[in-house]
């Protein structure tokens, strides 16, 4: 069947945004905003031809990459107090430090067995079975999952929550990461109301 078909059958989703705790970030606020000032709002920056695309791309990343490094333990901090709440879910991430972070921290709070991480070091032919373990062991409770290696083609319908640690630049990829749990299970779970 087609997403039309089935869109009226699916519950709503319910997004929430949540604000962490400023724990250990290496910049402030004001900094981050003055940097997206000067990355986005400067005019040179955005249509000066002598500023390349690589430039742009560069700057980007960079910034990016602070970000990442500015939340990071206060995300670290947040999923493990939400893994502690029991029920599966789906963390996504896309700095691989980010993701070392995130999965040190279940490894320490859930134990081995307790997660799946897939990132772009994931043989292709390993992740289905990961997969597969954090559907059907119930100890398996956390998937870490970076946006590039699982956000399309694969469907986890025992999700109860998705975390974004990070969030993608384009929003298509953030749709695509919901729709990796936004479907059978649901269906499932209103017919059966």
């Amino acid at each position: 069947r087609k997403t039309a078909e089935v869109s009226s059958e699916l519950l709503p989703l319910r997004r929430q945004r949540i604000f962490l705790p400023k724990s250990g970030c290496s910049l402030s606020m004001g900094e981050l905003k003055q940097m997206e000032t000067e990355m986005f709002h400067r005019q040179r920056f955005v249509s000066d031809s002598s500023v390349s695309k690589q430039a742009r791309l560069s700057e980007m990343k960079r910034v990016s990459h602070l970000v990442m490094q500015t939340k990071r333990r206060s995300c670290v901090e947040y999923v493990t107090e939400t893994t502690n709440n029991g029920g599966k879910m789906l963390v996504f991430a896309y700095h691989r430090e980010m993701l070392d972070s995130l999965e040190a921290a279940l490894k320490e709070t859930l134990g081995a067995s307790g997660y799946v991480r897939i990132d772009q070091k994931t043989p292709t032919h390993e992740r289905e079975n990961l997969v597969t373990c954090f559907e059907e062991d119930d100890e398996c409770r956390t998937a870490l999952l970076s946006f590039t290696a699982l956000s399309e083609g694969q469907s986890l319908p025992h999700v109860e929550a998705i975390l974004f640690a990070e969030l993608a630049w384009a929003p298509s990829i953030i749709l695509q990461c919901e729709a990796r749990a936004h479907g059978i299970h649901e269906i499932r779970q209103k017919g059966s109301s």
